[in-house]
């Protein structure tokens, strides 16, 4: 019955996710910050697709089985930094004063580097049990030895993202502070979900509660596209 709760929870926030993407690519916008907005999505989607495959892998028995199933592991883990990368990028693009420079080509390799360092401790897991153990026979997953390097590093990502938006919520004119203040309540309830798959970490909690706060995130991008203007960012019924 868990089994059965767990996908469906996944396919129904894999659904969310491309419908998001379908309406967003009918409508595309290049900048900065929706690119990073639509790239977050996506690796949610995969995150939550490859969840899907993992889970039912683990009815599968012989070799084959076991390397698809690593496979899924080293790339669900590693999503979980990336994702969280790209949630940063995001909110530098949107939010920080000093995003020209945060987003140069040199910052963002430097800012990346804890995500490769995950990335990087993933792959060879299946075998050395670093950020997580998998039982050859059940072809489970369990906390590995450094398994909280998996969890500073991607929750990590959230926390300064947290960061930038009180720094953005203390310098900024008093009609834009309400972006600021959702944005912060949004961060807010994914490191609560964060804590909650780290008490629980049977529940699918983290992937589905990104998807719905990115949903979220798409519909108050598109009331601001209605009451601000695109190039100055003013509220249009002020303007007039």
């Amino acid at each position: 019955m868990l089994f059965g709760l767990y996908i469906e929870v996944d396919i129904f926030s894999a659904l969310l996710l491309f419908w998001i993407l379908f309406n967003a690519q009918k409508n595309p916008d290049n900048r900065t910050e929706n690119i990073f907005f639509t790239k977050i999505i996506r690796i949610d989607a995969l995150a939550l697709i490859i969840d899907i495959i993992s889970m039912t892998l683990r009815y599968g028995d012989g070799k084959l089985f076991f390397v698809l199933s690593a496979i899924a592991n080293i790339l669900y883990m590693s999503f979980t930094a990336i994702v969280g990368y790209y949630w940063m990028l995001y909110v530098i693009s949107e939010y920080s004063t000093y995003k020209r420079f945060l987003l140069s080509e040199r910052s963002r390799f430097i800012l990346s580097i804890p995500c490769i360092v995950l990335c990087t401790l993933c792959v060879p897991s299946p075998e050395t049990g670093w950020i997580f153990l998998m039982d050859k026979n059940t072809l489970t997953i369990t906390q590995g030895s450094h398994y909280i390097i998996q969890y500073f590093i991607s929750y990590g990502y959230f926390v300064a993202s947290l960061i930038f938006i009180i720094i953005g919520l203390a310098f900024q004119r008093e009609y834009i502070r309400p972006r600021f203040e959702v944005s912060l309540l949004y961060i807010a309830m994914l490191v609560v979900t964060g804590i909650l798959n780290l008490i629980f970490p049977g529940i699918p909690a983290a992937w589905p509660a990104l998807a719905f706060i990115l949903m979220m995130i798409y519909t108050r991008i598109q009331e601001l596209q209605i009451s601000l203007d695109g190039l100055t960012r003013l509220n249009n019924r002020r303007s007039f």
